[in-house]
């Protein structure tokens, strides 16, 4: 979308990427997204960049979506490839032969089938050092499947293409992280944004048993159920001297055979202590996103926008495009799902189209997140703005409100009504942040007793004294129904869902 709206709207303030600390980007989501621009070409601050590839293909068919990710490496590497069997060698090169790659050195070698994708990267590091050999920077990765995850078979080639996405992506985004490790003193290894799905999951565990005589030597002090941050899927860049440590680390007598365990083993434990490792030295860690994204791509965790401002932004975005709708300007339709199932009822209140418009395409940047229907609700939008709302937005439905009914009862039988089991309720107007609105929506499905409050920090912003809302719809009907008897000299929509807002950040909330 930067890339779109840069060329066609003249937003010059976009970023194509960013590095940043997870840590920092899960617990200020509004703060941490702030990076600087680079500009400059990698080799112009010195010699010509020594880059190696390594890969370990163990799924050899995956290369079909590898190597051309490779086409976007700014300048020449040297290729390393390692498989299981001779006729997995072949199958690399019949790979390779369909691309044009610039490799200066390409060596295929055929190793043991132990150590997934760790042990073989560790011998091909320690082989070029008793060589001496060296680079400036060594790209890791393998071909990724996840088959023992949960969430099926084919979560590991997402991952895999996420990974692929953050680490190479376009020509931009690797002198982008290549900048950073160059002009960085103390960034050593960059890894790829992971999803906050598989951050779930990036805690010590039962993984800390197989290196416990090291725990110690490199002051990992965390318990079993503390969050830390680690290269989450063994793919990433690394600067060779800490590629080198590294391997200089890992112990292949401690590697056990296969199959392994989907967690508790030697790998699983190691892949977790790089970090640390790295922080031995005064080295670390960071996580990258790649923001080359297709136009109006959803804003989503594995794929996340990174600038300056990053509410601004959106903001100032979001308002230019509803008046290029407004004018005729923009016409292309954004379009939602039309779900029958969906698990939330998404409603925007309200009777000014252009507000509404915004509220919309907001939703629009979130709509991978959640598998919502999306109803606009209001008593006062004309029938050509309503045509209007349905042209430019497919699958969203509308309300129309009986303007001579009383408006609270109104709309506790439109919420009866509702299919999805939550509501998420929304005033013309309101942007949502797609980071705070994954978090809210993750713990809303953690506990669905719950009334979740969303509150910008933004009092410039429309409605920003009112909240997005989100529960059951059973829990709005019953306070609806509490404050529309409470206070039934005040029948106004807007007052009744304003007590909701006060009492959803008082009693049994979070608030956001």
């Amino acid at each position: 979308m930067i890339n779109y709206l840069d060329s066609q709207y003249d937003l010059k303030k976009a970023k194509h990427a960013g590095i940043f600390d997870y840590f920092e980007y899960i617990n200020h989501p509004l703060t941490s997204l702030c990076f600087p621009c680079k500009t400059d070409d990698p080799e112009s601050l010195g010699h010509p960049l020594k880059i190696l590839v390594v890969i370990h293909a163990y799924y050899p068919e995956s290369l079909a979506t590898i190597f051309p990710s490779l086409r976007h490496m700014p300048c020449h590497f040297d290729l390393v490839v390692t498989v299981c069997s001779c006729g997995d060698k072949e199958v690399v090169k019949e790979y390779l032969e369909k691309v044009d790659l610039p490799i200066d050195v390409l060596d295929i070698k055929v190793l043991t089938n132990l150590g997934r994708d760790l042990l073989p990267f560790v011998q091909v590091i320690k082989g070029l050092k008793l060589q001496n050999k060296a680079y400036d920077f060594v790209l890791k990765l393998h071909t990724k499947r996840s088959v023992a995850s949960s969430k099926g078979k084919e979560f590991g080639g997402k991952w895999l293409e996420g990974s692929l996405s953050n680490l190479l992506g376009s020509p931009e985004n690797v002198k982008y992280i290549l900048l950073e490790l160059l002009q960085t003193t103390n960034c050593a290894l960059v890894s790829p944004l992971i999803s906050l799905d598989v951050f779930r999951f990036c805690k010590w565990k039962n993984n800390l048993a197989p290196i416990s005589h090291l725990l110690d030597r490199f002051g990992v002090r965390e318990s079993p159920e503390d969050f830390i941050c680690f290269p989450a899927g063994s793919m990433f860049w690394v600067d060779f001297k800490a590629a080198v440590l590294i391997a200089s680390c890992f112990e292949e007598s401690r590697v056990p055979p296969e199959p392994l365990p989907s967690n508790g083993s030697y790998l699983h434990a190691f892949e977790r202590l790089v970090p640390y490792i790295l922080e031995s030295t005064q080295k670390r860690m960071q996580s990258h996103c790649n923001l080359d994204l297709d136009q109006l791509s959803p804003i989503n965790f594995s794929s996340l926008i990174s600038f300056e401002k990053f509410e601004e932004w959106m903001t100032s975005s979001i308002h230019r495009l509803v008046q290029l709708m407004a004018t005729g300007g923009f016409t292309r339709k954004l379009r939602f799902t039309a779900y029958k199932n969906s698990s939330i009822s998404c409603v925007v209140v309200g009777g000014d189209l252009e507000k509404i418009m915004a509220t919309l395409i907001s939703l629009y940047f979130s709509r991978s997140l959640i598998d919502c229907h999306i109803v606009v609700y209001s008593s006062s939008l004309a029938s050509w703005e309503i045509e209007d709302l349905m042209h430019l937005f497919p699958g969203i439905s509308c309300q129309k409100e009986i303007s001579s009914a009383d408006p609270g009862e109104c709309f506790l039988g439109f919420l009866s009504q509702l299919m999805s089991g939550g509501a998420m309720i929304l005033l013309a107007g309101q942007i949502v942040n797609p980071v705070q609105f994954g978090h809210m929506l993750a713990r809303f499905f953690e506990d669905k007793s719950r009334l979740c409050s969303l509150q910008s920090d933004d009092r410039k912003r429309a409605n920003s004294g009112f909240p997005i809302l989100l529960g059951r719809s059973r829990l709005f009907i019953e306070l609806l129904q509490k404050f529309s008897l409470e206070g039934a000299q005040d029948s106004d929509l807007i007052s009744l869902l304003r007590q909701c807002s006060y009492h959803a950040q008082q009693v049994r909330s979070d608030v956001f």
